[in-house]
């Protein structure tokens, strides 16, 4: 669905944000020591940082929190402003 709708707007002129790959979503190869969760794909570290996903408190709940929203606003800062 991302890549039908990034064709989309691309065609139409608009500009698009690549927050998947602001997040390394797509990293599944390397990983990094964490902590709360041992070794894990850096991806999913990202995920468990950035979003509420891995809290104890808001678990599986996917909207960014304070740091993942300034990394997305990175993301659309680097097509507003290349």
């Amino acid at each position: 669905l991302n890549a039908q709708l990034t064709a989309a707007y691309q065609s139409a002129g608009v500009p698009v944000a690549d927050v998947a790959s602001a997040f390394d979503s797509a990293n599944f190869t390397d990983t990094v020591d964490t902590k709360e969760w041992g070794q894990i794909p850096v991806n999913v570290a990202n995920v468990c940082r950035w979003t509420w996903f891995c809290d104890d408190k808001y678990a599986f709940d996917v909207h960014a929190n304070t740091i993942g929203y300034a990394v997305i606003a990175g993301a659309f800062l680097d097509v507003i402003q290349p």
